[in-house]
């Protein structure tokens, strides 16, 4: 992963608000099936060749180093949610909604830190939603994420890797499900 990181990053991610990449033209459209055409999202964000074509060689250098054989650690289906600090609480809201409008799938809260982890919450609380927690670094240790420098929104990719999950629905924190989404995984 690190090998294949990209060379040419766009600028317009790194411009940094409060230590996140911050966008400044966001647009609003009052009907979305008005504007979403491939040409108009093209506008949205500019591409230079050098980005593209050294997207294109990293991605391919990941596609053919992934190995033939399928992994045997991942089974069943259910939703990932990256917890730690004041976000395992909300997390918590987030299940406790998706109970309440009927789904029944596992849940797994995906803790970046193991100072994250609270006895309470891990070993009485979610148990009894169904749900557990999973402490990243005893997926992956702690030098691997050190090496990796993971933050932020980063965690999303790592947490869906820390699944057990096979198929596996990547929640954020703080959304809340108006209906159950179980049968997404049907269709």
């Amino acid at each position: 992963m690190r090998k294949n990181q990209l060379s040419y990053p766009l600028e317009q991610r790194m411009v940094l608000k409060d230590g996140k990449p911050f966008i400044e033209n966001v647009l609003f459209f009052a009907q979305t099936w008005d504007r979403l055409s491939e040409w108009d999202c093209s506008t949205f964000m500019q591409f230079p060749p050098q980005f593209v074509n050294d997207l294109t060689l990293k991605h391919d250098a990941v596609v053919h180093a992934l190995p033939d054989t399928v992994p045997n650690f991942y089974s069943g289906d259910g939703y990932v949610i990256v917890g730690g600090g004041k976000y395992s609480w909300f997390a918590l809201l987030g299940i406790e909604t998706l109970r309440k409008v009927g789904s029944t799938l596992p849940v797994e809260v995906i803790l970046p830190d193991e100072a994250d982890y609270e006895f309470e919450y891990c070993d009485q609380i979610l148990p009894s939603l169904n749900a557990r927690c999973v402490e990243m670094t005893r997926v992956f240790g702690k030098d691997t994420l050190k090496k990796f420098e993971v933050s932020g929104y980063q965690y999303k990719a790592f947490a869906l890797l820390a699944s057990s999950f096979e198929n596996a629905f990547l929640l954020d924190s703080d959304t809340f499900p108006v209906n159950n989404p179980d049968p997404l995984f049907n269709t």
